[in-house]
């Protein structure tokens, strides 16, 4: 009974805890990301049809997207084709939407 107890306690542990086993790593060149989920579609859209004013506006100041490379990020949420990470910046941290290449070698 105790042994059930000590494993039952673990595993609340580590539930409770679920940022100490998330993936995290540093972005590598040419990495970027949105800050939301709509944007990145858009943005990947435009990448797509090869559309240089859309993806220049989205990547201007205010736009949305950014340029991630040598940012270190925690992954929130991963998905197939996209996921969120909460990367951190000088003096504080956002949630961008990137794509999951992007942190493809993340453990």
């Amino acid at each position: 009974m105790k042994h059930l107890l000590t494993a039952w306690g673990l595993t609340l542990l580590i539930l409770a805890t679920p940022q100490a086993v998330a993936a995290s790593g540093t972005f590598g060149k040419g990495a970027l990301g949105c800050t939301s989920e709509e944007l990145f579609d858009e943005f990947s859209a435009a990448w797509a049809r090869r559309d240089d004013e859309h993806v220049g506006a989205l990547l201007d100041r205010g736009g949305g997207c950014h340029l991630l490379a040598g940012r270190r990020y925690l992954v929130v949420h991963r998905g197939r084709s996209r996921s969120k990470v909460r990367v951190y910046l000088t003096d504080r941290s956002m949630l961008y939407w990137t794509a999951s290449e992007n942190i493809a070698d993340a453990r």
